[in-house]
């Protein structure tokens, strides 16, 4: 109980004396009435009697010290925290379960024993003995570079933008996407007008999806002519520089086409406006089917039922809208599921993953060039050394700093 002026407080006292906490260090916890004055009270009893109140992450800090957590996961524990929505909460659960510790550090004893092959036959290079053939290690590091670029693609996508995923139209000019921005968002995205290119510049606005925050783009019109021409008017090279930006750096990519002009033969992967305009898009929407007769939407009708990721759509009419936002946020939702790091992490590790990839690309190409087993070695113990430092098997002060600084007190 606690002594109060008013009386008696109950209060509940829990201790694990051993190394079964969160920080595996011994850990006391007082339990009592959630009333900010009761609260104070018994905090400034505490500090009077010798205790301290506890710098931000420290907890964290500890248990990753201790080695209850790595710091990708200490990294989740914040993500958590700061989670804004359920694919937030989602992310930062998955990462703290080692959704990326666990394959980073399979990866990691992965080289390390690559590494211990390669040392070991140095050691016998006089005797002749080779513990890893050349076309076995070239193999080896060329998967191990094929896990460190999906890494590298995990930390751009939750590293190069907002929280808030964007989902990036792109397409012909006259497609009508700035007219199907407008009618997803509720209001204008850009100035619209039957004119092809009006919009020259990307327009983002901030739109909720099936309860989640979303960013929509709308950029400006490619037209495989325009796209491909070495003789573009500057501004139209500028907006399809902006154009091609923000897709590379979309969750989600719409290609739109305009129906009426478009023939369903067009989507073929190896030809045609979606091959010349580029990267294979997450979703192509066919727009303006309210202009069609009736051979031309039945044709496009049985396209869509072959292609599950072409949806019909009339912006100007709302026709197709609410299939469109339920295959938005089926994307989106595959989308977010390969995405398994937290935006701090993604920051941290930035330089890291691209440390990593320099190192065994190097490695790569030694090997192909039949340069020396040291000169391969010592790239592949600069791409450990990045690796360490993203899981925390190497790390400073300064790392940890930056670290657990952004946590609040007591987490």
């Amino acid at each position: 109980m606690l002594d109060d002026p008013l009386g008696n407080l109950p209060a509940e006292l829990f201790l694990w004396p051993g190394a079964a906490s969160y920080t595996r260090q011994p850990v006391a916890e007082i339990h009592t009435i959630g009333s900010p004055p009761v609260l104070a009270a018994v905090q400034a009893a505490l500090c009077a009697a010798g205790a301290r109140l506890a710098q931000p992450g420290e907890f964290t800090m500890r248990a990753f010290l201790a080695g209850r957590l790595d710091l990708t996961q200490s990294e989740a524990v914040l993500g958590v925290i700061d989670a804004e929505n359920e694919a937030g909460l989602r992310r930062g659960l998955s990462q703290l379960a080692g959704g990326i510790s666990g394959p980073l550090g399979r990866l990691r004893d992965s080289l390390v024993d690559l590494l211990a092959d390669l040392e070991a036959g140095l050691d016998f290079a006089d005797e002749h003995i080779e513990f890893v053939s050349r076309q076995a290690l070239l193999a080896r590091i060329a998967a191990a570079h094929a896990q460190i670029d999906a890494v590298a693609e995990d930390l751009r996508l939750r590293g190069s933008g907002p929280e808030a995923p964007t989902i990036v139209f792109w397409g012909p000019p006259n497609a009508g996407k700035s007219t199907l921005v407008g009618a997803l968002a509720g209001k204008p995205a850009a100035i619209v007008a039957p004119t092809p290119g009006t919009t020259r510049d990307y327009v983002s606005i901030p739109w909720e999806l099936a309860g989640a925050p979303v960013t929509l783009v709308d950029t400006a019109g490619l037209s495989p002519e325009r796209h491909e021409a070495d003789d573009r008017h500057p501004i139209d090279a500028a907006a399809s520089a902006l154009a091609v930006q923000q897709r590379s750096a979309a969750a989600v990519h719409c290609l739109m086409l305009d129906a009426a002009t478009t023939q369903p033969l067009a989507l073929d992967r190896s030809r045609g406006v979606v091959s010349s305009l580029g990267a294979k898009p997450d979703l192509v929407i066919a727009n303006k089917i309210d202009v069609l007769d009736n051979e031309a939407l039945s044709t496009w009708e049985a396209a869509a039922r072959r292609n599950t990721s072409l949806v019909l759509v009339s912006a100007a009419r709302g026709r197709g809208l609410s299939q469109l936002k339920q295959r938005l946020a089926e994307t989106l939702d595959r989308a977010s599921a390969v995405t398994t790091c937290a935006p701090a992490t993604a920051v941290r590790c930035a330089a890291s993953v691209r440390g990593a990839g320099a190192a065994l690309a190097r490695s790569r190409a030694a090997i192909t060039e039949g340069a020396g087993e040291e000169l391969i070695a010592a790239d592949l113990r600069e791409a450990l050394t990045h690796l360490g430092e993203m899981i925390g098997a190497v790390y400073t002060d300064d790392i940890l700093d930056r670290v657990f600084s952004r946590f609040c007190i007591g987490k």
